[in-house]
């Protein structure tokens, strides 16, 4: 039997991470294999001292860097997926957020997206866009939206 692919974008904020409690609530853990997928801006050179190449980052160095971090950051999520039955991994991507998820989505094999919303209107959605709206009108897989409430309440949308 082979485990459904369900990519679970991170934004880096504990909001980010609300989703996790629903997804091994809703899905069977042996069927089921976790990805905690992160996008990060492009990383550029930096040089410390102008011309001097040992004091100089250089974009592999920053991205190995970022991907070790993440991973870091992420291990205690992964180890309680994990303890839970899920097969569970972190992945990095570099770049615009809605392209870098489509982009993992399509070359992945994802079946499911699974991702918190802040659940944006009006004018605060025209400012800051919206990572889970774009992604749910562009993907080509099932979308779970998980949004929380203030007041403990939660809301779920397929």
């Amino acid at each position: 039997m082979t485990r459904k692919k369900v990519v679970v974008p991170i934004d880096g904020s504990e909001f980010s991470l609300q989703v996790l409690p629903t997804i091994t609530e809703m899905f069977e853990p042996a069927q089921t294999e976790l990805v905690l997928l992160h996008v990060a801006p492009e990383p550029e050179v930096i040089e410390l001292e102008p011309g001097d190449p040992e004091m100089t980052f250089y974009v592999d160095q920053q991205e190995a860097g970022l991907r070790g971090n993440f991973a870091d950051d992420m291990l205690p999520q992964v180890r309680k997926l994990q303890a839970a039955g899920f097969a569970a991994s972190t992945a990095m991507c570099f770049g615009e957020p809605t392209e870098e998820i489509e982009r993992y989505i399509a070359d992945e094999g994802i079946d499911m997206v699974a991702m918190t919303t802040h659940g944006r209107t009006g004018l605060a959605r025209m400012m800051f866009g919206s990572v889970a709206e774009h992604v749910l009108h562009r993907s080509k897989v099932p979308i779970l939206l998980y949004r929380s409430f203030a007041n403990g309440t939660k809301e779920q949308t397929q």
